[in-house]
C-alpha cells in the first residue's frame, strides 16, 4: 500500500452514464487550449510522436476521430493508438489499417482498466489526451473517479519524455467536494513527475475547467502502480 492509498482510496460508481455525451474535436484543439498553460514542453512532447517509429497514444472521453485527425495532419507513418468512448465507431474498417483502436468502455464499469491493459499489453504510452468537456459535472464522486484513472495513467507512460494533457475538474468542483489537489500534485511532484497545473482556463473563474499536463522523467522510472 502507498501513500496514495491512504489519502485516496478507490470507491464508488462516479459516471452518470444517461448524462454523457460524444463529442467530436480536431487534435489541434487539445494543443491550441494546452496554449494557456504557457507551457513549451506540451508541444515538444507533441513534436517528439512524429520522432518515435511508432509511437503509443491514448485519449480517453472521445470517439477515434481525434486520433485520425493527428494521424492525417502529422507526419507520423504509423502509430499504435486507442480512443475510449461509449458508443461504437463507424469507421472501425479504416481505424484498424492505420493502427487506431476503439475501446468501448463505461469508464464508470469495473472492467475499464482491464480493457485498457488488454490493448496496451507490454508497451509504454508516449502521449495520453482526455478532454470530456464539462463532464466533470456529471461525475458523481470525481475525487475517485479522475485520481484513479490518472494514476493508471502515469504507471503506464514511458518513463522517457512519456506525457499526458488532462482537462481537470473546476476548482469550484475541488472545493465543494474538499478535494485536496494541492497535495496530489505535491506528491506527483515529489515523484518526480513533471507538473504544470492551470486551475482555470480564464482567472477567477471557479465554474470553468482547468488543465493538468504531466511528463515523466528518467527519475521517475521507479514509480509503481497502487495496489
Amino acid at each position: 500500500m502507498t501513500e496514495m492509498d491512504t489519502l485516496y482510496p478507490i470507491v464508488g460508481n462516479p459516471l452518470n452514464k444517461s448524462r454523457w455525451h460524444v463529442y467530436n474535436r480536431p487534435y489541434s484543439e487539445y494543443i491550441v487550449d494546452a496554449d494557456v498553460l504557457n507551457e513549451p514542453r506540451v508541444r515538444k512532447a507533441f513534436e517528439r510522436l512524429a520522432t518515435l517509429r511508432r509511437p503509443v497514444m491514448l485519449d480517453l472521453c472521445a470517439p477515434t476521430h481525434t486520433l485520425q485527425d493527428f494521424y492525417n495532419s502529422t507526419s507520423v507513418q504509423s502509430f499504435k493508438a486507442a480512443a475510449v468512448s461509449v458508443q461504437e465507431d463507424p469507421s472501425k474498417q479504416v481505424n484498424e489499417k492505420i493502427g487506431l483502436t476503439n475501446i468501448i468502455a463505461n469508464l464508470a464499469a469495473p472492467d475499464y482498466i482491464q480493457k485498457l491493459e488488454r490493448w496496451l499489453g507490454r508497451d509504454m504510452l508516449d502521449f495520453t489526451t482526455a478532454f470530456p468537456v464539462g463532464a466533470f459535472y456529471n461525475l458523481n464522486n470525481t475525487w475517485n473517479f479522475y485520481f484513479e484513472i490518472t494514476q493508471w495513467l502515469l504507471t503506464h507512460t514511458n518513463p522517457d519524455q512519456g506525457a499526458i494533457l488532462l482537462e481537470t475538474p473546476p476548482p469550484a468542483v475541488f472545493a465543494e467536494r474538499n478535494m485536496p489537489i494541492d497535495r496530489w500534485l505535491q506528491f506527483l511532484a515529489g515523484n518526480n513527475i513533471y507538473v504544470n497545473y492551470l486551475s482555470s482556463h480564464y482567472a477567477s473563474d471557479t465554474s470553468s475547467s482547468g488543465l493538468l499536463f504531466l511528463q515523466r522523467t528518467p527519475a521517475s522510472a521507479g514509480l509503481r502502480c497502487a495496489k
